[in-house]
């Protein structure tokens, strides 16, 4: 029964992550973020964090009416690759802006995920690969 309850608290604490868009211009500080970059902004922002930046992830530190400031936790490049960060600063003009998606728990993956956990459990546990 212990084993169970480390597999459903596992499953929790890990949660599976989606990330939505938002439709307001000002989220919250300290929200996780997704900004997918323009084209242009891109390119406006290749000094801050390299070159074909496609999305920004981070915790957001401050926002104004023309600029949002990031702890950045990762890049993900036009070629798919994603660079993880530490929590450097980067500050990103609107205009440089195409969309900001929060993240948020995704009930649906993570009951699946525990399901799956419960499910692997109880079919070891029966062909006597553990004991609970």
């Amino acid at each position: 029964m212990q084993r169970i309850a480390v597999v459903l608290m596992v499953a929790l604490l890990a949660g599976c992550h989606s990330y939505r868009r938002m439709e307001s211009p000002a989220p919250a500080r300290g929200a996780q973020l997704r900004v997918e970059l323009t084209d242009q902004g891109s390119v406006d922002i290749t000094s801050q964090v390299g070159p074909r930046a496609a999305n920004i992830f981070g915790r957001l530190t401050e926002s104004s009416g023309d600029s949002l400031a990031l702890a950045v936790t990762g890049v993900e490049r036009r070629s798919g690759i994603t660079e993880i960060w530490q929590g450097e600063r980067v500050s990103l003009g609107r205009s440089s802006i195409a969309s900001i998606s929060r993240q948020a728990i995704s009930w649906r993956r993570t009951s699946l995920v525990l399901a799956a956990g419960v499910a692997a459990y109880f079919l070891l546990a029966g062909i006597g690969g553990w004991e609970g």
